[in-house]
């Protein structure tokens, strides 16, 4: 449920975020906007096309290919979960304060991904694997090597 969230002022000095197209960018700052209380949403393209970019009918084209930009700089991360697929913000608790928070309906990012990323997962989080996002980690373990 989208509710009212802070843009820090700093976030165009982001280097992370400065390395992805400007889409990506208001990808970014619009899902900021709709994700829940654990910085969690849906990944699907044509929810986010319409949910976010309303008024662009070209959106969906380019919403996979933003967030996969948004992972190669671990601004975000998606995974799935029953077969749905989900996107979690990765800076959300340094970026957001939430005075009230509420438990996400959401289910957390699988402990496999999330320790990839240095991401704290709930307990309740999926055992499912991204495919994607398991390359990536066998790939860094191979070069760190």
């Amino acid at each position: 449920m989208p509710r009212i969230r802070s843009i820090k002022p700093e976030l165009p000095e982001n280097e992370a975020l400065g390395r992805v197209c400007r889409d990506a960018r208001l990808l970014y700052v619009l899902m900021t906007t709709h994700a829940d209380d654990e910085g969690r949403l849906r990944a699907n393209p044509r929810y986010l096309a319409h949910t976010l970019f309303p008024y662009d009918t070209d959106a969906e084209e380019g919403i996979v290919s933003w967030i996969r930009q948004l992972e190669m700089q671990r601004l975000a991360l998606t995974y799935s979960y029953d077969g749905q697929a989900y996107v979690a913000l990765l800076s959300w608790h340094t970026d957001q304060r939430i005075d009230k928070p509420q438990a996400s309906r959401l289910p957390a990012p699988p402990r496999l991904q999330a320790e990839l990323f240095e991401l704290t997962p709930d307990e309740s989080g999926s055992s499912d694997d991204n495919s994607e996002i398991a390359a990536a980690r066998r790939k860094r373990s191979t070069t760190s090597a």
